[in-house]
């Protein structure tokens, strides 16, 4: 479904399902498995059949967490869609978390709702959902690519003897929780101090698009490589030949543009919150602490990078790529098999 409307996705998703794939959700199936977002009570109920269905129920953001932005209706938008996702989470037989902080920002911000509620429930009523949750990533498959990895280190690792500029992308959609106004602060300092960079603004737009994004495509064209939503591909090339991947954004339940550009070997640099500190070493993300704003602190983190690039560079000091390796198709597919071959059992 088109990509706006969110409220009424939330709660008019599951007859706008049936409605469309009637005949489809009818058939004989051994395990069902769907998103938070799916309002699965409603979905058993147009559908009796799924009802009887071994269930799976996997989130991937929670609403608890989201950050706001003072829209109207917005709260009592957010109160629906986090009791929609409790009431589903309770039907299911097994929930499945993509991050460790995505878990632990869903069940606290649970438990503070439902001490406000008037009354007929209580926190032990989250208690069934928690003993039946577990973590288990999205799983990145990295794009093959004409050329070895190892090469790109071998560039990287002579490109400050030799004068390249270190390519630097942020790749996330372009809207106001991801923060772009924070990178081109930052990028704004390094061009004042001179450093030899180059700048990938990749990710897709919608309807408001912050107007940042304007100003900078004019402040910083002589740095700009690649600009805007790119095919797959060029997307993976861009990855591929990049340095240093760079998020700025106040949510990211798992980060999987992140986690793409790191197993293609590309330096990672996040602030110090979400899930980041997940799979990024410490010494690459960037707080507040004692500068006065967040671009400060990513422009101090980068520039760090760039003087650096030769020692930062070398095959001994890739730890960041160890800790992503884990959220690999390859190391994760097993535990997918598991879950679901156990939530099927002899069905």
């Amino acid at each position: 479904m088109p990509d706006r409307y969110y409220p009424w996705r939330i709660r008019g998703n599951a007859i706008s399902l049936v409605n469309q794939y009637s005949n489809e959700l009818n058939r004989e199936y051994d395990c069902l498995i769907v998103t938070s977002m799916v309002d699965l009570n409603s979905l058993r109920g147009f559908i009796p059949k799924l009802a009887e269905l071994p269930t799976i129920l996997y989130c991937h953001e929670n609403q608890f967490d989201y950050p706001r932005n003072a829209q109207p209706q917005e709260e009592s938008n957010r109160l629906n869609a986090q009791l929609s996702a409790i009431y589903s989470m309770r039907c299911a037989d097994k929930v499945l978390f993509n991050s460790n902080y995505n878990l632990s920002t869903f069940f606290k911000g649970a438990r503070r709702l439902f001490n406000k509620l008037p009354d007929g429930v209580s926190i032990a009523d989250i208690e069934p959902i928690e003993l039946k949750s577990a973590v288990l990533p999205v799983p990145i498959k990295i794009a093959s690519s004409s050329r070895p990895i190892n090469e790109k280190q071998t560039k990287s690792r002579t490109q400050a003897d030799q004068g390249y500029p270190i390519s630097i992308v942020w790749n996330h959609r372009w809207e106001f929780d991801k923060q772009p106004e924070v990178l081109f602060e930052a990028v704004k300092i390094l061009q004042a101090k001179k450093l030899n960079f180059r700048l990938q603004v990749l990710g897709q737009s919608f309807r408001k698009v912050p107007a940042c994004f304007a100003n900078a495509q004019l402040d910083f064209a002589g740095y700009i490589d690649n600009w805007g939503f790119q095919s797959r591909a060029k997307y993976d090339q861009i990855l591929l030949e990049a340095d240093i991947v760079v998020s700025t954004a106040l949510h990211d339940f798992q980060g999987l543009s992140m986690l793409e550009a790191i197993n293609l070997d590309c330096v990672p640099v996040a602030p110090n919150r979400v899930a980041y500190p997940e799979y990024i070493d410490q010494e690459l993300l960037y707080s507040l602490d004692e500068f006065e704003s967040e671009g400060r602190a990513l422009a101090v983190k980068l520039q760090w990078l760039i003087e650096n690039w030769q020692t930062v560079s070398n095959d001994e000091t890739l730890k960041f790529r160890e800790l992503a390796s884990r959220y690999l198709s390859k190391q994760l597919i097993p535990s997918y098999r598991e879950i679901i071959e156990s939530a099927c059992g002899d069905s």
